[in-house]
């Protein structure tokens, strides 16, 4: 699967909204932050409500392993991505605009 972001990127975040199978997730785990899909893993036919099921966390970019959520770990979820606006990293982002334009100093 190809990454959905991507560096610059911007994301609308609902931190009220339930997380929901195959969702795109802003989380904390074991003190680490992450944006990564969500999945339910269970038998059942019902994903969502399953008191047995087991967490992991995808990442869209293949570079990176998903993450099984254990008992063990500290997990919380901080909302759900309802969109991603891309945007092309620019020059002013870095600041180099300024820089460039201004008067040389020796």
């Amino acid at each position: 699967m190809k990454p959905a972001i991507h560096s610059a990127d911007l994301m609308l975040i609902d931190n009220g909204a339930r997380a929901r199978h195959s969702d795109i997730i802003a989380c904390t785990i074991n003190g680490e932050s992450t944006l990564r899909r969500y999945e339910r893993k269970c038998k059942c036919k019902n994903k969502d409500k399953c008191k047995s099921a087991v967490i992991v966390l995808k990442a869209d970019n293949p570079s990176y392993d998903p993450i099984v959520v254990t008992r063990a770990d500290t997990f919380s979820i901080h909302g759900v991505v309802l969109e991603i606006v891309q945007r092309k990293l620019r020059w002013e982002t870095l600041g180099l605009r300024a820089a460039a334009a201004s008067p040389r100093i020796e």
